[in-house]
């Protein structure tokens, strides 16, 4: 059994007994007891699942068109204006024409 809420919530501090527990030992040869007839429980083996992300998960522009759409147009004027000065930014070519297509 271990119930780490030794030393308090978020305690940062090692103190210089860090081994021992909350749980305190009752034999001579450091091993912690347990109290006569206690039962021990055994689990059956868990059976995993994959998770498997739906196709949508792969549709990386859709949530960002509905967004621009949705904007006035001097607003969607302001978003293009700040896409360019941030690319004008850029000093690699091959990086300013793969941010262009993606667009």
């Amino acid at each position: 059994m271990h119930n780490f809420q030794r030393d308090g919530h978020m305690q940062t501090a090692v103190p210089k007994d860090a081994l021992r527990t909350s749980r305190t030992v009752s034999r001579p040869t450091g091993r912690a007891s347990r109290p006569s007839g206690a039962f021990v429980r055994t689990l059956a083996p868990r059976r995993w699942a994959l998770r498997v992300r739906p196709a949508s998960f792969a549709d990386h522009y859709s949530q960002a068109r509905l967004f621009y759409v949705s904007q006035t147009e001097p607003e969607q004027n302001h978003i293009v204006a700040a896409l360019v000065f941030e690319l004008s930014k850029v000093e690699a070519p091959a990086i300013r024409e793969r941010m262009s297509a993606t667009w």
